[in-house]
C-alpha cells in the first residue's frame, strides 16, 4: 500500500503556491506515494481545477447535511467539487472551536456518507504525555467512533501529539512506533484484524524532510500529516521522496 502523505495548509498558502505545487511535481519520486494536499476551504475551487498528481484535501466540513449554518461548508459540497479527503478532529478545532469527540465523529459520519474519505486526527497534551495518561486519551477519542457506528474500511487515523505541532519537539521513534502499535492494536480489537491491517496510520506532529525517512519506515507508520513542511514545495518533494526510498528499500 502506498504511502499517504497528507499537507495541511491550515490558514496558509496562496493560489501562487498551489499553481507551484502542481506546476512542479516530481513524478518518479512522488507515483509511489498518495499525495493529498489540503489547503484553506477559499482555495479548494482553484485546487481542484489544476492538473495535478495530488488529492485535494478539506480542512473540515460540518457536522450537518445542510441548513442554517452560517459560515460552514457541507461534506457534500466539498464531494461535488472534487475533494476526496477531509480532516476531522484536529486538535486546533478541538481547541479553538471548542469541538468535542461527538463533534468531531459527527463529521467523520456526513464525510463517509458523501464519499468522501475523513482523516480522523487524535492525539495527547504535553501535561497528558508526562503524566502517561497518551493510551488513555487516545482510548477516549477512539471510542466515539464505535460509539457512531463509523465506517472503518473508509477512514484514516492521524496521530498527532498536540506538543509536538509547530513546536520543532517530535516524540522518539521508539515512542511513535508503540503508540502507533497501540492504536492498531485497538483497531484489531474492536473491529477486527482485516480492519486494523488494511487502515492506514498517520504520523504527525514537527515532520520535516530531515526526520520523515525514519518517521515512515517504522512499520505500522502508513504515512505522514505535515504542516509547516508542506508550504514549500522542495521541502514537500524531499519528504515524498522519502516514502519513495522507503519502498524502494523495503
Amino acid at each position: 500500500m502506498k504511502k499517504l502523505i497528507v499537507g495541511n495548509w491550515k490558514m496558509n498558502g496562496s493560489v501562487e503556491l498551489l499553481n507551484e505545487f502542481s506546476q512542479g511535481r516530481s513524478r518518479t519520486e512522488w507515483a509511489h506515494a498518495e499525495l493529498v494536499i489540503c489547503p484553506p476551504s477559499i482555495m479548494l475551487p482553484h485546487a481542484v481545477s489544476l492538473e495535478r498528481d495530488f488529492a485535494v484535501g478539506a480542512q473540515d466540513c460540518s457536522h450537518a447535511n445542510s441548513g442554517a449554518f452560517t459560515g460552514d461548508i457541507s461534506a457534500n459540497m466539498l464531494a461535488d467539487f472534487g475533494v476526496k479527503y477531509v480532516l476531522t478532529g484536529h486538535s486546533e478545532r478541538r481547541r479553538y472551536q471548542k469541538e468535542t469527540n461527538d463533534k468531531c465523529v459527527s463529521k467523520v459520519n456526513v464525510a463517509q456518507n458523501s464519499g468522501l474519505t475523513p482523516i480522523f486526527c487524535i492525539g495527547e497534551t504535553l501535561a497528558d504525555y508526562q503524566s502517561n495518561l497518551t493510551m488513555d486519551v487516545l482510548s477516549n477519542q477512539l471510542e466515539s467512533l464505535l460509539v457512531h457506528n463509523i465506517d472503518f474500511e473508509n477512514l484514516v487515523i492521524a496521530y498527532e501529539p498536540i506538543w509536538a505541532i509547530g513546536s520543532g519537539l517530535v516524540p522518539s521513534l521508539n515512542t511513535i512506533s508503540q503508540t502507533v502499535d497501540f492504536i492498531k492494536d485497538w483497531i484489531i480489537r474492536s473491529k477486527g484484524r482485516v480492519h486494523g491491517d488494511g487502515m492506514r496510520l498517520l504520523y504527525g506532529g514537527s515532520v520535516s524532510s530531515e526526520n520523515s525517512g525514519a518517521i515512515l519506515s517504522l512499520p505500522n507508520v502508513g504515512g505522514l500529516l505535515i504542516g509547516g513542511a508542506s508550504l514549500k514545495h522542495p521541502s514537500f518533494r524531499l519528504i515524498a521522496s522519502s516514502a519513495y526510498r522507503h519502498l524502494k528499500s523495503a
